[in-house]
């Protein structure tokens, strides 16, 4: 079974931080729309948010919570000195490179934001467990992810070409993330949608991916010959697409959570 390699994680964005903000325009739209189900407040809280890029989601943070000492977390090393570029030194500001799944705090955090993140954690079940661990009772979790559909014209062409070559990882669904947490959590909102990119062909909607970092991250990737682009492309493009462009489907996840006791849960 394909599984997602860390390390390769950290190495593609690391590679990808130059470039990150030239190619987002998806991960600009999750951030515009996630921003709509934070209301903000000048009270003081512990913010932590899980990939933080460079800074895109960061900027929105600073701007609604001004009174409160935010840690910017994020597995690529230069993703993190990216954002301290763009966001500066801030007293209220921490920036910490780690991968959220093996980061231990000593304190509870009031609230949790990621976004376009949580889709690179293989145990999603394991993760939320895990942001539980670290957010305090009565905390939101505010986050954006992609759904099931993301990617599904590369997959299916793939698919078509060669059965055992792989790209992307498997994204999840809105239901299966309601599954996931409710044991745990208050879902106080849900939502999904759909963002339709469109490129002149395959390698350059690959090189856009490569361009954020986003590029495959399976353990058991196999590499492309140039014949093998070629016939993709033919493929991808007969079904999802002309002879201008073709399509690219990313699905949308949009979720706020809320930490609760088991016993408190259905009040």
């Amino acid at each position: 079974m394909a599984i997602i390699d860390k390390k390769r994680v950290s190495q593609n964005f690391s590679r990808g931080a130059k470039t990150y903000d030239t190619y987002a325009e998806v991960q600009r739209h999750m951030a515009d729309k996630l921003e709509i189900f934070v209301h903000g407040s000048k009270k003081a809280y512990n913010i932590l948010e899980v990939g933080c890029g460079t800074g895109i989601f960061s900027e929105k943070i600073m701007k609604r919570f001004p009174s409160s000492k935010i840690d910017l977390l994020d597995i690529s090393p230069a993703m993190v000195e990216a954002a301290r570029e763009k966001l500066g030194e801030a007293p209220n500001l921490n920036f910490i490179v780690d991968d959220v799944e093996n980061y231990n705090p000593s304190k509870k955090y009031d609230l949790i934001f990621s976004n376009a993140t949580f889709q690179w954690i293989d145990d999603q079940s394991r993760l939320f467990d895990h942001l539980y661990s670290i957010l305090d009772y009565g905390g939101k979790i505010a986050f954006s992810t992609f759904g099931n559909k993301t990617y599904f014209e590369l997959r299916e062409s793939l698919n078509n070409l060669d059965p055992e070559l792989k790209y992307s990882q498997k994204f999840v669904k809105l239901s299966e993330i309601i599954e996931i947490v409710n044991n745990n959590y208050r879902v106080l909102a849900a939502d999904e949608d759909f963002f339709v990119e469109n490129f002149e062909n395959v390698m350059d909607f690959l090189k856009a991916i490569k361009g954020i970092g986003s590029n495959s991250a399976l353990s058991n990737k196999r590499n492309f010959t140039r014949e093998k682009f070629k016939a993709l492309d033919k493929i991808y493009r007969e079904k999802y697409g002309d002879d201008d462009h073709i399509n690219v489907t990313n699905h949308l996840i949009y979720m706020v959570l809320e930490k609760v006791k088991m016993l408190d849960k259905n009040i």
